[in-house]
């Protein structure tokens, strides 16, 4: 993935849109642009994004008409509980005391994926396991960032 452009929408620097390129790895592949907004305050985190193919992104850039471009936005929110945590006291190795207050958080997924064109069609199951491994894929990678900051 390489950043594009950035636009800051605010005084913190994570709040901002970004403009990323992704080449999927395969060279014979046309590359997918990422349209994403990132914003962070003390209400909690938010991550919007959008795929769009470069030869769309190129219409637009020359002047087309952006509502005719298909977009598809996911994202996530992350908020605090409400709890301010439980106050536990722990001992390290080497006997001193820490206080420990640890609230916790609502992790919201949206994602919108066309699996299929046919309305009437019904969902195969391949499909199904598909979206449920992302699902599961991408809450174990937010659940990791989490757990480093």
């Amino acid at each position: 993935m390489q950043g594009i452009a950035h636009i800051f929408t605010g005084h913190d620097a994570g709040n901002c849109v970004s403009i990323i390129r992704y080449d999927g790895g395969n060279p014979a592949d046309d590359p997918i642009i990422l349209l994403q907004e990132t914003r962070n305050d003390a209400s909690g985190s938010l991550v919007v994004y959008t795929p769009l193919d470069l030869h769309s992104v190129n219409m637009v850039m020359d002047g087309a008409d952006s509502s005719m471009v298909a977009s598809l936005p996911s994202g996530f929110a992350i908020h605090p509980d409400g709890h301010t945590g439980h106050g536990t006291t722990r001992n390290d190795n080497e006997g001193s005391n820490f206080n420990e207050t640890a609230g916790g958080c609502i992790l919201t997924i949206a994602f919108q994926i066309l699996i299929n064109n046919q309305p009437n069609n019904n969902i195969s199951v391949e499909s199904v396991e598909t979206v449920s491994k992302l699902i599961t894929c991408t809450i174990r990678k937010i659940n990791a960032a989490i757990q480093e900051t």
